[in-house]
């Protein structure tokens, strides 16, 4: 039995070998104990049996063990190689897409100078003869085409201006000048620039933001972009004597919620998600012609999101759309701090971030 131990601990990978072996001895065994009578020898010759029967078992465990674990050791290699291999080929991709993001700033960059150089003549030209500096025209008409012309090149100036954020924004470099912000003077200022519109629609344009709203920790210009944009789209999209609300609160988790609330046609569900994308443009903005390069929502999405906030729209076909900008809690100034002064009365620009730091 020993000896048939050995055998086995030695040659348990190579069944053969142990059954040739571990036979011979048994069959010997078996043999010299059936020539002796007697019961001692006749159950001798029983456990050397059983004993071979046993070892052989063990020894095929042992095997198909051994075995498993070469076949497990060769999985293993093989998902470590595909792992490395498609971590390497994950580096390549990140390599070549921050080349092509490096390469499409450049491009941004290069055309907004190529682009902004010529436009600025352009509008600078047909304001004069839209205003008739020179002298009045000869052809009354030329007076309406060089005020098309000026409007036309704010509009692509103002394209491109839009290109660019958004392009500043994907890439991580948009910075935020934070100070503290009252949002009812971003509202202030965004409705003296799209009151007039508002008008030309016969809109109803109202602001209900409270003067006690507690000031936001935020880029002023950003939020201006944000409320601003948000506006724009909703007089686009709403009727004439359509109505829109802009309106600010706090909600029950103390977060401040900026919404704007149009009674216009509404979103349908399966285009909500699509209005977020860039450069997108809904059914009804195509069908209606409506103008706009579908990059207004992205940047809200973008500069939002570089407030910690985000973004939501609520909307349903024929029953209006509400676009809400929530900012979370750790940005909203409570107690004294959001009755300050007006940060823009500061004199300093150190006394400007004091404030930010210590409100």
């Amino acid at each position: 039995m020993t000896v048939v131990a050995i055998r086995i601990m030695i040659a348990n990978n190579f069944l053969p070998v142990v059954l040739a072996g571990t036979g011979f001895i048994t069959i010997a065994i078996l043999v010299r104990c059936l020539t002796v009578h007697g019961p001692l020898y006749v159950a001798l010759a029983a456990m050397a049996v059983m004993t071979a029967v046993f070892f052989i078992q063990l020894s095929r465990r042992l095997e198909g063990t051994a075995r498993d674990i070469l076949a497990y050791r060769a999985q293993r290699e093989k998902l470590i190689a595909e792992l490395e291999r498609a971590r390497d080929q994950a580096e390549r991709d990140r390599k070549r897409a921050e080349e092509a993001s490096r390469a499409k700033s450049r491009f941004l960059a290069t055309m907004s100078h190529e682009l902004r150089t010529p436009l600025n003549a352009i509008m600078g030209f047909s304001e004069i003869l839209s205003h008739e500096m020179m002298g009045p025209h000869a052809v009354t008409a030329y007076k309406h085409y060089s005020a098309d012309i000026h409007n036309s090149g704010h509009y692509l100036l103002n394209l491109i201006d839009d290109i660019l954020d958004l392009s500043r924004i994907e890439a991580g470099r948009q910075e935020l000048a934070e100070e503290p912000v009252d949002l009812a003077a971003v509202a202030g200022a965004c409705a003296k620039l799209l009151q007039a519109k508002a008008d030309e629609r016969s809109q109803a344009l109202s602001f209900e933001i409270p003067h006690d709203c507690p000031r936001l920790i935020g880029d002023r210009r950003a939020l201006g972009q944000i409320l601003f944009n948000l506006v724009s789209n909703a007089i686009k999209f709403t009727p004439p004597q359509g109505r829109i609300l802009v309106s600010a609160a706090l909600d029950d988790g103390e977060r401040l919620i900026l919404s704007v609330r149009d009674s216009g046609p509404g979103i349908p569900s399966h285009e909500l998600d699509a209005a977020l994308a860039a450069f997108a443009r809904g059914s009804l903005a195509t069908r209606r012609a409506i103008d706009g390069a579908g990059l207004g929502l992205p940047i809200v999405k973008g500069l939002v999101k570089l407030h910690e906030g985000e973004l939501t729209i609520r909307s349903a076909a024929g029953q209006g759309t509400v676009a809400s900008a929530i900012f979370p809690r750790r940005r909203i100034l409570t107690g004294p701090a959001s009755r300050g002064a007006d940060p823009l009365a500061v004199a300093s620009e150190s006394q400007r971030r004091l404030i930010a730091l210590t409100a």
